[in-house]
């Protein structure tokens, strides 16, 4: 392992890696690296990733399609991106075995149309209502809107997305409910 400074601006624990003007390979093998920079103008932490290469070879795309992982200044994390424009950005393929989504709830006793600006929620129909709109940001008219009827109303037992526009949709039941029916959403971009 090396620790080193390189310039004012970047400290970089790296495993067969150096730098003399240019990042090269120590011993022949891959060459790893977690380096502290703020040398495109703003502080983050990349993590590096280089095949397989001769000793002392040029690491070539160290800075650009070798970096990996990075944590930027406003704690945005980026794998597969070196510039994340949301909280988490990955460039690639994700598999998992869960996936857990924050959900707003409209609250029993609370019926018809709802602001819910997140990706998952919960609204209410209230008894013989024949239409529910939510207003969500996250809607695209290109979104794909999956709506589930809970409970076990007499005559809603299914319900539907009607219309789709930028910033909002449209619940339609199969039939109206004799009683305050609650439908959970999931909008998917």
């Amino acid at each position: 392992m090396v620790l080193q400074n390189i310039i004012n601006a970047q400290l970089s624990l790296a495993e067969n890696a150096y730098y003399d003007g240019s990042w090269k390979r120590a011993e022949a093998g891959t060459a790893k690296a977690v380096r502290m920079t703020d040398d495109d103008g703003s502080a983050n932490i990349r993590f590096y990733l280089a095949p397989t290469g001769a000793k002392d070879s040029v690491i070539s795309g160290w800075d650009t399609t070798q970096v990996k992982m990075v944590i930027n200044e406003n704690g945005r994390v980026g794998i597969g991106t070196k510039a994340p424009a949301e909280l988490l950005e990955v460039v690639g393929n994700i598999k998992g075995s869960g996936l857990v989504l924050s959900k707003t709830i409209t609250p029993p006793g609370t019926t018809g149309s709802r602001t819910i600006n997140s990706a998952t929620g919960r609204v209410n129909f209230a008894a013989s209502a024949t239409s529910l709109t939510v207003t969500n940001s996250n809607v695209l008219p290109t979104s794909i809107i999956t709506v589930t009827v809970m409970g076990d109303d007499a005559t809603m037992t299914g319900a539907r997305v009607s219309s789709a526009t930028t910033g909002s949709f449209v619940i339609k039941p199969t039939s109206p409910p004799t009683a305050e029916t609650a439908v959970n959403f999931s909008v998917s971009n």
